[in-house]
């Protein structure tokens, strides 16, 4: 092998590790609910679902009708949610988006999502982490395929095969200082 082919050889060995890594070790930091409904004339950005608008204030906002507490069920305010098995944002080649029954898509693109109009689960507890609030969830029922009632869900939840698996979901998806809602309260 002379010389000139040992160069290209090395070269390009790095750059095939160099690609490797950056999809590897990429993360986006920014959450992304498939929010597609455009701005109403107050401002607000509605749910997916036609829903009333809400702001993420009235979420965390003690006695608001949209405050969401410990024991209220969660559905997608956008077009989906990811559920996430750990109390961060990692979108990366090695992500933590939840993968587990029916959140398991068997592909990349859609592990984790719960669409609009599907319940994601029960809050087991809120967590705020530096500007964060994140939802704990008991994600069993939607992990085994039943989301589309609050009393299916607790029946589901109730079954001894359930074994109260926990997911996360972040609060609020911000767009530079415009914050909408990633979930909202089961009414």
């Amino acid at each position: 092998m002379t010389k000139k082919q040992q160069v290209i050889l090395i070269g390009g060995t790095f750059i095939v590790l160099g690609v490797f890594l950056a999809l590897a070790l990429n993360t986006n930091p920014e959450e992304d609910s498939g929010n597609t409904q455009t701005q109403d004339e107050d401002g607000n950005t509605p749910p997916n679902d036609g829903g009333e608008s809400i702001t993420v204030e009235e979420q965390t906002e003690v006695g608001n009708p949209n405050e969401i507490v410990i024991g209220d069920y969660i559905t997608p305010y956008g077009e989906y949610t990811r559920v996430r098995e750990s109390t961060s944002l990692d979108n990366g080649w090695d992500d933590n988006f939840y993968e587990d029954g029916d959140l398991d898509a068997w592909g990349y693109s859609d592990d984790g999502k719960v669409y609009s109009g599907n319940i994601i689960g029960k809050v087991t507890n809120i967590i705020t982490i530096a500007d964060a609030v994140w939802y704990s969830v008991n994600v069993c029922a939607v992990v085994n395929g039943v989301y589309d009632t609050i009393p299916n869900v607790e029946q589901e939840m109730a079954q001894d095969s359930c074994d109260a698996d926990v997911g996360y979901v972040i609060q609020s998806v911000c767009n530079g200082m415009d914050c909408i809602p990633n979930v909202k309260k089961v009414i």
